[in-house]
């Protein structure tokens, strides 16, 4: 007779190799971890959001990403994956922020600082590939 314990350890061996460990799940693609620094004029762009929108179509291939106080942004694809699907985007960078409260009410908004060529006209397009992942925006304000 077969004892619990090992059918327990049974199940947990199955279990691990069943998962896949390393391997993509569901519909992600394969990702590039995408990182870089913004800078306006010279100098960093904190508390930028970036948005890579895939031109291949379909928004699920679009990545996010926030600058810190020096520039660096890294993106995300969803919630538990890190980078971006090799291929082409279109590229937007915002400084404008709204800040609501937990009733819906407009509380703070920061202006935009950023010309409308690097967001609702955007003009930035990149390629993510794995040869070079480190993507950098040199933005000028005028």
């Amino acid at each position: 007779m077969i004892r619990p314990q090992f059918i327990g350890i049974g199940i947990l061996i199955v279990l691990i190799f069943s998962c896949g460990c390393g391997r993509r799940s569901g519909n992600t693609p394969v990702l590039v971890p995408v990182s870089g620094v913004v800078t306006l004029d010279g100098g960093p762009l904190p508390k930028a959001s970036i948005v890579f929108h895939s031109t291949m179509g379909g928004s699920s291939n679009s990545s996010v990403g926030r600058t810190n106080e020096k520039g660096e942004y890294s993106l995300i694809f969803s919630q538990r994956n890190i980078g971006a699907a090799p291929g082409s985007y279109l590229v937007e960078i915002r400084t404008r922020e709204e800040v609501v409260d937990k009733d819906g009410n407009l509380v703070s908004d920061t202006p935009e600082r950023l010309p409308v060529r690097y967001h609702d006209h955007s003009t930035l397009n990149v390629t993510v590939n794995t040869d070079n992942p480190i993507i950098n925006f040199d933005l000028k304000s005028k």
